[in-house]
């Protein structure tokens, strides 16, 4: 909800993707890393190395979500 409310979410589900313009990729790269600061400040530390070497926030999530997926269906 916190990233949403920042109107970050297209880095994580994917929408934003990072553009060819240096200028607006500087942009987009700003964004991108504040996103991983609070994804990295909000998961156990033991995490934050498996998380590291990704270069976006989007691989970072769709990792997390890998690693978290239930597939509670019976």
């Amino acid at each position: 909800m916190f990233v949403k409310g920042k109107e970050l979410w297209c880095h994580l589900d994917g929408f934003s993707m990072a553009p060819t313009d240096p200028h607006e990729l500087s942009l987009w790269e700003g964004k991108d890393a504040k996103i991983a600061s609070w994804l990295l400040s909000s998961v156990k530390p033991h995490m934050v190395n498996n998380l590291c070497g990704f270069t976006t926030v989007k691989a970072m999530w769709d990792y997390l979500q890998w690693i978290y997926y239930q597939d509670n269906s019976a």
